[in-house]
This record gives structure tokens, C-alpha cells and sequence, in this order.
């Protein structure tokens, strides 16, 4: 069975990296984006997006609206309100920063699950 494909789109570029090499070690296909933008013209073959909200240019809502029909869409935000975000843009997925790996893990577990 292929691994699946996660796409990271945040800018903060420690952050990205960070887990991009943790969840390359946990058995996935990473790949990453520093925004938006980019990160819509890397979702072909991806199984899953792993999405801030807060970022220059266009904006995480904004990117999960044009994704959601594409990927499904775990948030990974500071955002106050992340539920209710969640909520409005269509994802039942979200993890609040900071966060614990195991509930990150889990969320994308249970996120990949529910679309196959």
C-alpha cells in the first residue's frame, strides 16, 4: 500500500520543516508549501493538507475553500475561534497550536480514514 501524500502549507518555515520531518519519520509522503498560493499548485496526487490560517497573502479560509473539494483539510491554527472556522470552511478536522504530536497523528489518521 502507497504511503499517503500530506501537503503542509504554512508560512512559518520552522514550523514546516519541522513537521515535515516528523511525519516523513511517521511513514507519510510530505510535501510543503509557505503559502496559499503555492500550495494550490502542489495538490495534485495529495491525500490530505495540513493547513494554517494565518498567513500572508492568501489567507488559510481562503485556501481551504479553494481545496476542500480536492483533499480533505485538517486546520493547524492559533486561531482563536479554530472550531467555528473549521466549522464554516467544511472540516471537521482541526488541532489548535501548540499541539501535541499524538493529537496531531490521531487527526490525520482520522482524517485520511474518513475519505477512503
Amino acid at each position: 500500500m502507497a504511503r499517503p501524500s500530506l501537503l503542509i502549507i504554512d508560512d512559518d518555515d520552522d514550523l514546516r520543516e519541522l513537521l515535515a520531518e516528523v511525519l516523513d519519520g511517521e511513514g507519510y509522503r510530505v510535501r510543503s508549501a509557505p503559502s496559499g498560493a503555492e500550495g494550490l499548485r502542489m495538490l495534485d496526487g495529495v491525500d490530505l493538507v495540513l493547513l494554517d490560517l494565518h498567513m500572508r497573502g492568501m489567507n488559510g479560509a481562503a485556501t481551504a475553500r479553494a481545496i476542500r473539494a480536492t483533499a480533505p483539510i485538517v486546520l493547524v491554527s492559533a486561531h482563536a475561534d479554530l472550531a467555528e472556522v473549521a466549522s464554516e470552511i467544511g472540516s471537521p478536522y482541526f488541532v489548535g497550536k501548540p499541539f501535541q504530536l499524538d493529537d496531531l497523528l490521531a487527526t490525520i489518521e482520522a482524517a485520511l480514514a474518513s475519505s477512503r
